[in-house]
């Protein structure tokens, strides 16, 4: 388990990925605005929970 900062990845990090996808959102208040009005619900948002994500 590892922890890579954005902005802070290293060489191998790329070299290992070959291609990168891009999740748009976050968590920025323009996004959590834009959920709260749409009614959208999106707990992979939320700072108290943990995200997964499946690199391969």
């Amino acid at each position: 388990m590892a922890q890579i900062h954005e902005g802070k990845e290293p060489a191998q990090f790329f070299s290992i990925l070959q291609r990168l996808i891009i999740f748009k959102g976050g968590n920025s208040s323009g996004y959590k605005k834009f959920i709260e009005e749409k009614g959208i619900v999106d707990e992979s948002h939320n700072e108290n929970l943990v995200a997964l994500f499946r690199v391969q």
